[in-house]
């Protein structure tokens, strides 16, 4: 039988080596995790820098596309600033079908229906200078095809690339693509481009690519986007120098200088009036072509050449005191006796020599849209009947809206809104700028008519109706004015430009076309086109309405009158150069 000694104990030298084991498994154990940690820190701080260089040139990039809008923003005054090759010009190039370089890839070959070609129909941008992708080089296809920007985006000094950050240098450039929007052949036709610029409907839209990277980086990004620009002028070109909704009286010597091509090629307008054009026995009038007027000065008057706005010399011929040479081909008056030629249509019969009356639904309802392409009248009878058919083609109902500007919420007409909208300054009715109408602090405010000047341009709304004074001169040839006169203004000074004569009341007569009315008892002058809702009845002095194409043409073309928009769900960033 064996007895268990309880008196036996343990030894400390036994239990030595296993706690050893144990402190350094642990010891083991701390290691890892420490390491583990700083990897995870040495990881998130590079996801960290990724980001931060990621953000920077996704911004610089996007930064790089609103550059790009402005650029060709700021340059659509420039006559060929959209003119393609077809036209002679080197700006734009096309893309070939196949062409998946930058920046013709980032539209697709074909359209929607997958037949239809589509990039072949675009255009894209020529006349880049600058080192895009910071290989060294500036002359391959994705810097000649870059917009030519001042990419300097940081202030200090002259630089290649641009800074931003802690100073990273970004290297960026924009491409864009050109369609010009084929006029539809009905309504319902789907938006298409056109290489034909005679078959252009006067849209453009442009798609815009710009690329961004950090030099030495691998971070790097696209980003697209489609704007369009659209006209909000109606076809300023195609205007006669006179129309008028009521009837145009002349009791003076008035000289028109014609539209040769207003209604169609070669055929000439001089006046269009949806009543009567009455000469016979209250003046003296004259029409005739341009040549005609510049080679027959009066007295010490001679044709010069006008000043541009920055004082250079201009093209468009100007002469205060030309006339048209009696007994011509077109509306003329000679021993007493007004002829009336084949540019004056009315609504009355001038034979013989004059034109058949116009018939009902061939003058424009409204004239207000016939300018700004904005329907501003109706018929409230029928108010779904944008001809106004219904009150012999004449809409006599201010249509109404409500609109902002400003923060400050207004009822009013929708002539009204588009003029507060868009005008570039406004001279207030009360006269002085009146600090309680916050409408017209989106313009500029003039505090009288007065303050018109051969610098004006753009939309101005003259709403005291006061017109022109004598030896003043408003707008140039390369920035005309389109001037907007309510009521009853007295024009006595030049105008560079389209007069558009307001009527402000409602509703509008039929038997006068509206209240308003235009007084030119003096020696004023418009080179460009008059557009009178209402009667030009005063016509008593020396006035010369002289239709220039240039001038209506620059008109057309201010950036002001050719907005950009964003086309909705245009921008991308899945394409990558």
């Amino acid at each position: 039988m064996y007895r268990i000694n309880h008196s036996t104990r343990w030894g400390g030298g036994r239990q030595s080596g296993t706690t050893l084991i144990l402190a350094l498994v642990l010891i083991l154990l701390a290691t890892l995790l420490a390491l583990f940690a700083m990897n995870v820190g040495i990881f998130e701080q590079r996801t960290s820098g990724n980001d931060v260089r990621s953000r920077l040139v996704q911004q610089t990039t996007e930064a790089a596309l609103a550059q790009g809008f402005e650029y060709f923003r700021a340059n659509s005054l420039q006559v060929d600033i959209f003119a393609t090759d077809s036209g002679g010009k080197a700006l734009w190039s096309k893309c070939a079908f196949d062409d998946d370089s930058f920046p013709c890839g980032t539209v697709a070959t074909f359209a929607a229906d997958g037949t239809t070609p589509r990039r072949s129909t675009m255009y894209y941008f020529v006349g880049g200078t600058q080192d895009v992708n910071g290989d060294g080089d500036a002359t391959d296809d994705l810097d000649k095809r870059s917009v030519p920007l001042d990419r300097r985006i940081n202030t200090g000094g002259s630089v290649t690339v641009a800074a931003v950050g802690n100073n990273f240098a970004v290297n960026y450039g924009v491409g864009a693509l050109l369609c010009m929007v084929q006029t539809p052949v009905v309504a319902t036709d789907p938006t298409t481009c056109t290489k034909d610029v005679g078959n252009r409907s006067g849209v453009n839209v442009l798609t815009v690519t710009a690329i961004g990277s950090i030099t030495g980086e691998t971070a790097s990004t696209t980003l697209t986007q489609s704007v369009a620009q659209h006209p909000l002028l109606n076809n300023p070109t195609g205007k006669p120098p006179v129309v008028a909704s009521g009837n145009v009286t002349s009791k003076g010597t008035l000289q028109i200088v014609t539209n040769p091509n207003a209604a169609g090629p070669g055929v000439p307008v001089s006046i269009w009036s949806r009543l009567t054009a009455d000469y016979a026995t209250n003046g003296t009038p004259d029409a005739c072509y341009q040549d005609e007027f510049f080679h027959n000065p009066q007295g010490q008057a001679s044709p010069s050449y006008a000043t541009n706005s920055d004082g250079s010399q201009s093209s468009v011929i100007t002469c205060d005191r030309c006339t048209c040479p009696k007994g011509g081909s077109l509306t003329s008056t000679q021993g007493g006796t007004t002829t009336a030629g084949i540019d004056l249509l009315d609504g009355a019969d001038h034979l013989p020599g004059g034109n058949f009356a116009i018939k009902p639904g061939e003058f424009p309802p409204d004239l207000f849209a016939y300018v700004f392409g904005q329907q501003a009248w109706y018929d409230s009878g029928h108010p779904t009947d944008a001809t106004c058919s219904s009150t012999s083609y004449f809409c006599k109902d201010r249509l109404m809206t409500t609109y902002t500007v400003n923060g400050v919420t207004t009822n009013g007409g929708w002539d009204e809104a588009y003029l507060y909208t868009n005008a570039t300054q406004i001279i207030p009715k009360t006269g002085g700028c009146p600090s309680n109408d916050t409408r017209i602090t989106n313009a500029q405010c003039l505090a009288s008519a007065g303050a018109m000047n051969s610098a004006s341009a753009g939309l101005i709304w003259d709403q005291s109706g006061s017109g022109t004074a004598a030896q003043q001169i408003v707008g140039s040839p390369d920035r005309p004015v389109l001037l907007v006169e309510d009521g009853t203004p007295r024009i006595q000074g030049t105008l560079f430009g389209l007069l558009f004569v307001r009527s402000v009341n409602t509703p509008l007569d039929p038997t006068t076309g509206g209240d308003g009315s235009l007084d030119a008892n003096a020696n004023g002058n418009v080179y460009g086109s008059v557009v009178i809702q209402g009667t030009a009845d005063k016509l008593t002095g020396t006035m010369g309405i002289i239709y220039n194409e240039q001038v209506l043409s620059n008109l057309g073309k201010e950036p002001q009158f050719n907005p950009f928009s964003p086309v909705p769900a245009s921008w991308t960033d899945r394409f990558s150069y």
